[in-house]
C-alpha cells in the first residue's frame, strides 16, 4: 500500500495461508456466497457468519466471487477474508492478515499494475494547451502512464483504479507529480505544466507542496510555472478541505485549476466554491458543440459569467474545426484537444491551426 509521504510501493499480500475465513455478517449475501461455494465443490464449515475454508486455494475462492458469483463491488467488500495463523490452535484472536474479497480481486487481475508500481515505471505524456489569443502553446497538461515490463502502456484508469483499491492512491499521486516535473525539466518543456492531483488524496498541502519544491529544486524547474489541476473524477468528500489546499497553494504562488467542469462532480457549486485561477470545460460538453444549440448555450453562458470573474477558460477535447471554431466565437480563452495534438512523450512545441 502507499501514503502521501511514503517513498516506496508496498504491495498487499495476493496469497494468503491455508487457514482462510470468510466473515459475511448479512444474511443473503453469505447464502449467496456459500451456494456459490457449493456449486463449484468447495468445502467449508459455516459457523455464524463465517464460513471456514480448510486447505483452500484462496485464489481460486476469489476468482470465483470476483468473476462467476454474479457480485456486485460493493457485495465483495461486504466479504472479509481473515487468515488465522496456523501455527496456532486458537480461532478468530489470532491473526495473519485481514482484508477483503474485492481488495485481493484488484491485486489477482492487475499483476502488470502492481509490478508497474513496484518498479515506479511510470511516465509522462503532454498534451500542449494552446492560446487563442497568441496562437502558440502557453503550457502543457502532465498525463500518467504506465510501463510493462513487455513495453506495453497502461492508461491511467487502470492505474488510479488499482491504486484506489489497494490504498495507494497517496503513493501514486505523489509519484505522478514528480515524474512529471523530472521529465518536463529533462525535455526543456516552456510555458505552464499543468499536474492533476485527486482532491481526496491530500491530506496535508504542506507535504504535497514540500514534495514538490523538492522535486523541482532537483530538477532545476521553476516552480512557479506550475499549476496544480484538481480532477474531479471523484467526488469530493470535504469542499472546505479543498478550498484550504487551494487558499494554501495560492498563498504560495501557485495557481489552481478546476477539470472536468461539466461532467462528474464539478458541478457549478463547485466553481462558486472554489473560484479557481483556471476552469477546464469536459469534452462532453464540446463534442459537437458547434451543432447542438442546447451546448452552445450552456458553454457561452458558464464561460461569461467565469471570465467576468477573471477566470480562464480551456475548452478542453477539442477535435475538430468546427467545435474550436465555435469555442472560441464563445469566448474560451485557452484550446487543448486532438484538433492540435494528442499526448505524447516528446510534445509538439509549436502547432498547425487548421482553416476555420
Amino acid at each position: 500500500m502507499g501514503c502521501e509521504t511514503c517513498q516506496k510501493f508496498v504491495p498487499a499480500e495476493s496469497k494468503l495461508g491455508d487457514r482462510q475465513v470468510l466473515i459475511i455478517h448479512q444474511d443473503e449475501l453469505r447464502r449467496k456466497v456459500a451456494s456459490c461455494l457449493r456449486g463449484e465443490g468447495i468445502g467449508y464449515r459455516l459457523e455464524g457468519d463465517a464460513l471456514k475454508l480448510q486447505g483452500i486455494d484462496l485464489a481460486r475462492v476469489v476468482s470465483l466471487l470476483g468473476h462467476d458469483g454474479n457480485l456486485t463491488s460493493y457485495q465483495r467488500e461486504q466479504i472479509h477474508v481473515i487468515t488465522l495463523d496456523p501455527s496456532t490452535t486458537a480461532d478468530i484472536d489470532q491473526l495473519n492478515s485481514v482484508t477483503t474479497i474485492e481488495h485481493l480481486l484488484g491485486v489477482q487481475d492487475a499483476p502488470d499494475v502492481q509490478d508497474c508500481l513496484e518498479r515506479e515505471a511510470l511516465e509522462t505524456h503532454f498534451q500542449p494547451i494552446v492560446s487563442v489569443e497568441s496562437s502558440r502553446v502557453i503550457g502543457y497538461e502532465a498525463l500518467s502512464r504506465g510501463r510493462t515490463r513487455s513495453g506495453a502502456l497502461i492508461p491511467p484508469l487502470r492505474l488510479f483504479s488499482y491504486a484506489q483499491k489497494m490504498d495507494a492512491i497517496f503513493f501514486l499521486d505523489r509519484l505522478s507529480r514528480e515524474t512529471a516535473i523530472a521529465t518536463a525539466a529533462k525535455i526543456g518543456l516552456d510555458g505552464w505544466l499543468f499536474i492533476n492531483f485527486l482532491p481526496n488524496a491530500i491530506y496535508d498541502p504542506r507535504q504535497c507542496l514540500k514534495t514538490t519544491l523538492a522535486i523541482a529544486q532537483q530538477h532545476h524547474f521553476d516552480p512557479g510555472r506550475i499549476v496544480f489541476e484538481v480532477t474531479e473524477s471523484q467526488q469530493i468528500v470535504d469542499l472546505q478541505h479543498l478550498k484550504s489546499i487551494f487558499r494554501y497553494y495560492r498563498n504560495h504562488g501557485f495557481q489552481v485549476a478546476l477539470d472536468d467542469v461539466g461532467s462528474g462532480y464539478a458541478g457549478l457549486n463547485t466553481i462558486v466554491g472554489l473560484l479557481p485561477d483556471v476552469i477546464k470545460i469536459d469534452r462532453e460538453l464540446i463534442v459537437d458543440i458547434d451543432r447542438e444549440p442546447l451546448k452552445r448555450a450552456l458553454v457561452g453562458g458558464l464561460i461569461q459569467a467565469v471570465r467576468s470573474e477573471g477566470i480562464e477558460v480551456v475548452a478542453e477535447g477539442v477535435e475538430t474545426a468546427g467545435e474550436l471554431r465555435c469555442v472560441i466565437d464563445l469566448g474560451a480563452t485557452l484550446i487543448q484537444g486532438f484538433v492540435f495534438a494528442k499526448p505524447s512523450a516528446q510534445p509538439d512545441r509549436e502547432v498547425r491551426w487548421p482553416t476555420l
